[in-house]
């Protein structure tokens, strides 16, 4: 995504907590010949060493933090006055629904909150509700301006299921329904696009 962005002719500044993830897109941007900064840091510190920008990118991470919205507000704060901030987060709302489909032993584990480490999945410990992160954002100032449900029907289809789908029909269904209010919360990810208030 990052080279997507300094291909399109932004000057992007990277971080992350991995260094293999971070030599990985090192390789791409040198392969593309493309040029960014790259930072090998927590969030957190890296927010505070930056000036205000006119879009931070927090994707995936919120759903591993110990205190997701502490760590929210450090990093929104870089998001100047008129400025964007683009958010990705693992749905709550999917745990629940994904695994009470799959029934079994699960629905105990989901009636009492203790799914976290049940299964053989690598499920993020901490993922968000929506209504929760779009409050959080209102309140810090931000304007929503899209918010997008993503796989609202993809993750729910058995495997056996996705093999006889078409999947142009598929994303078809993805696309006519991920921002609709009574899907969008549905979806395996949350989307938000916000602007921070002048």
């Amino acid at each position: 995504m990052s080279l997507w962005f300094a291909q399109a002719g932004h000057r992007l500044t990277c971080c992350d907590i991995s260094y293999k993830m971070l030599e990985k897109t090192k390789e791409r941007f040198a392969q593309a010949n493309q040029e960014a900064l790259f930072y090998q840091a927590p969030a957190q510190q890296m927010a505070q060493e930056l000036p205000p920008q006119d879009l931070v990118l927090f994707h995936a991470v919120l759903e591993w933090l110990a205190k997701p919205l502490e760590t929210l507000d450090v990093v929104s704060s870089r998001v100047k006055e008129g400025g964007y901030l683009s958010l990705l987060f693992f749905n709550y709302n999917s745990i629940i629904f994904r695994n009470t489909l799959r029934g079994g032993w699960r629905l105990d584990t989901l009636i009492e909150d203790r799914w976290y480490g049940k299964g053989k999945k690598l499920t993020p410990p901490h993922p968000q509700r929506p209504e929760i992160i779009r409050a959080w954002l209102e309140d810090a100032g931000y304007e929503i301006k899209v918010h997008t449900g993503i796989r609202v029907f993809h993750d729910y289809l058995p495997d056996e299921v996705l093999k006889e789908t078409d999947l142009d029909a598929l994303m078809a269904m993805e696309y006519t329904y991920c921002r609709e209010e009574t899907f969008q919360n549905m979806g395996r990810y949350i989307h938000i696009l916000a602007q921070k208030r002048g």
